[in-house]
């Protein structure tokens, strides 16, 4: 059929396939085709194969050939632009050994590769092909050769440069890792050598992308940071029209369940000790003194506070988002009941807000996302 410069298809692939020999895209095609079996040894796709029937019989005996099949499937098929492979759920727990004195982590991780493998999209070839089974096993290779305990960030960084260390087809590796909330447990007062329970305030994350061309980026996070303050929290002066049923308040239930991201421009001295430290920040700056606490007029102000203590305290901290939806405390009246005193109410989080800031370090510095 024609197409939009006049040419059919049959007579497009002819004019490719007689270029002059100086032509780079024959050559590459020559050298490729000594090395490398043909794309589709005896089934083109069905929109090469549309393409052949098209064409008349002598295009059709041109065609027959195995290479200029495959540029046919280049000049028909729609492009592939972009790809990845990978391993997912890898649920991978470590017992370090140091005396009498057990450490142990469990973490979920997740595998993202690209590579050099569009021809195993394109054609029935897998060819060099890096398998999601081995992808698995190497999460837990590497799990096996960190002999001293570490953060999952360090983890994360070894498990990419493992790929790229072992499989040269390999550009880039994004490995994300969720450190479950287990915590030494207490026994009388004391840490216990061995005991866990599973009742740290968060969850754990972070990812590290790991690249031949580019110097490694480590992300590191908190999820559903679960926290609350009963008092000290108000909420006035907003915009009012004929659709705000919302009073002003100066008491109120504060609860959320914060996401948090950090970047860095620097690698910490430790990443353990550096996510301590958020930690306490945020948590300093959302409850305030343990005496009386801090007041907060507002979510997104609150939000900007931690931030910002965040930044400051930790070296190295590039920028930092907080996602927080609130969790409603919704004041409740029954029939028959005494009226509300700060005392009873209705736990909902559906329908919630949802606030969100980035704080950086840079003056100037582009959020993670913007609308």
């Amino acid at each position: 059929s024609p197409q939009p410069d006049g040419l059919t298809t049959a007579s497009r692939v002819e004019t490719v396939a007689r270029c002059s020999p100086a032509d780079p895209l024959l050559d590459t095609r020559r050298r490729a085709s000594a090395t490398t079996p043909a794309r589709f040894p005896r089934a083109p796709p069905p929109a090469a194969r549309r393409a052949l029937a098209r064409a008349d019989r002598s295009d059709r005996a041109f065609l027959a050939d195995k290479r200029a099949a495959a540029v046919v499937a280049d000049l028909v098929m729609p492009n592939l632009v972009h790809h990845v492979h990978g391993k997912k759920r890898v649920r991978v727990a470590r017992t370090w050994r140091e005396g009498s004195v057990h450490h142990f982590v469990e973490w979920n991780v997740e595998v993202v590769i690209e590579s050099a493998m569009a021809h195993a999209y394109k054609t029935p070839s897998n060819e060099g092909m890096t398998t999601t089974d081995t992808t698995k096993n190497q999460c837990y290779v590497v799990a096996k050769a960190m002999q001293k305990r570490c953060a999952p960030e360090t983890y994360a960084l070894a498990l990419g440069k493992q790929f790229l260390d072992s499989y040269p087809l390999i550009s880039a590796v994004e490995v994300r890792v969720e450190q479950a909330p287990w915590r030494r447990t207490k026994v009388l007062g004391a840490d216990h050598d061995h005991g866990y329970t599973f009742t740290a305030p968060c969850l754990r994350v972070c990812a590290a992308v790991v690249s031949r061309t580019k110097p490694p980026a480590v992300r590191s996070g908190m999820r559903n940071l679960r926290v609350l303050k009963t008092t000290q929290s108000g909420y006035e002066g907003f915009l009012v029209d004929k659709h705000t049923a919302l009073k002003d308040t100066r008491e109120r239930i504060f609860a959320t369940a914060v996401d948090v991201d950090w970047t860095w421009s620097k690698p910490p001295g430790c990443y353990d000790g550096a996510y301590d430290g958020v930690y306490d920040a945020l948590a300093e700056n959302f409850f305030g003194p343990p005496r009386g606490g801090v007041y907060s007029p507002s979510v997104q102000y609150t939000l900007y506070q931690m931030g910002t203590a965040a930044v400051e305290r930790v070296n190295g901290l590039e920028q930092i988002t907080l996602t927080a939806p609130n969790l409603h405390f919704i004041p409740a009246n029954p029939p028959g009941a005494a009226p509300f005193a700060d005392d009873v109410y209705v736990a909902t989080s559906e329908p919630h807000g949802q606030i969100s800031c980035t704080v950086s370090a840079k003056h100037g510095f582009a959020p993670l996302a913007k609308l």
